[in-house]
């Protein structure tokens, strides 16, 4: 990998859009929310949520609703839940990103929020106009 680029911006902006017209030119891009889907495919990810946020289940399977019922009013919980999930999706996709070779682009949505903005040479943010 060259250069690694980061697309960021709020809920609607248009990241998506950003990201695929620049898949049509032919760079390789990533994203932070493909990158979560299949890390709760992996069993032993959705159990250290789960013994982190004190869910007793037999299940394996993320169940989604079940996890944003549990955070959804406590905020020291969502904490834990984006401790856990923020590194490990960043760690992916920084991984996938150096088997690269060129410039690689990152579709992160809470590239701020949750610090990971130094890991990148160039961000672009993209914001959505109402105008």
């Amino acid at each position: 990998m060259d250069k690694l680029i980061a697309i960021t911006g709020g809920i609607g902006s248009g990241k998506s859009s950003v990201s695929k017209i620049i898949k049509s030119l032919g760079y390789k891009v990533f994203s932070a929310d493909e990158v979560y889907a299949s890390l709760i495919l992996n069993k032993d990810f959705v159990l250290s949520i789960y013994n982190a946020l004190g869910i007793k289940t037999a299940g394996e399977v993320f169940d989604r609703k079940l996890v944003a019922e549990k955070v959804f009013n406590d905020s020291e919980k969502l904490k834990i839940l984006n401790d856990i999930t923020h590194p490990a999706v960043m760690k992916k996709l920084l991984e996938l990103s150096k088997s690269c070779k060129g410039v690689v682009f990152n579709e992160v949505p809470l590239l701020f929020e949750s610090g990971y903005e130094s890991a990148y040479d160039n961000i672009i943010v993209v914001k959505r106009s109402l105008g």
